[in-house]
């Protein structure tokens, strides 16, 4: 991207490691961190290759294939682990399987942006959108048995969905775009 002006760390060795988890320990504890995950099958029997966390000025790059366990070791574990510092997430589910499994981090103090949406979505419709549907239907209250959803599912947006849907911010969608493989 010529011309933006974007703040990261490469952290790809030791010296690298130490000064980017020595910056990160000295936020405020209310900073609010986003944080991502990468990796080939990323799950708790694939490969985690990157870890990005993110402040609001400045994203740090985990190289975890080239520092290994020394990442979690170091500093990171405790970053995600510490329940009272807020990670911004979208869909933690594959990052936190495979940190658990591979190094035995407990990724705590999430915010996952994609169930904020289901529950935006759900105050719109004052209340559960699917048990709002289920029960104009049915004639019935608002109660709803779970027997009663049958093939009726909560249908859960994607990240690129998302951006378009609530940002409209062509950038970001470009962005996300060109990592697209």
């Amino acid at each position: 991207m010529a011309g933006s002006s974007l703040n990261y760390v490469l952290v790809d060795s030791e010296v690298k490691l130490d000064q980017s988890l020595r910056e990160l320990k000295s936020l405020e504890p209310k900073a609010l961190l986003a944080v991502d995950c990468e990796g080939v099958d990323l799950t708790r029997i694939g490969e985690l290759t990157i870890v990005a966390v993110a402040t609001e000025n400045k994203a740090f790059i985990f190289d975890v294939v080239k520092l290994k366990k020394a990442v979690f070791d170091k500093g990171l574990r405790e970053i995600l682990e510490d329940k009272t510092r807020e990670k911004l997430m979208f869909d933690c589910r594959n990052d936190s399987d495979s940190l658990w499994h591979q190094y035995q981090v407990k990724l705590t103090g999430v915010l996952d942006v994609q169930l904020l949406e289901v529950m935006k979505r759900r105050e719109e419709y004052g209340g559960s959108s699917l048990r709002f549907q289920l029960s104009r239907r049915s004639g019935r209250g608002s109660e709803v048995r779970r027997s009663d959803r049958g093939s009726e599912v909560e249908k859960i947006r994607g990240f690129n969905y998302c951006l378009e849907l609530y940002t409209k911010d062509t950038r970001a969608i470009n962005t996300k775009d060109e990592g697209r493989i």
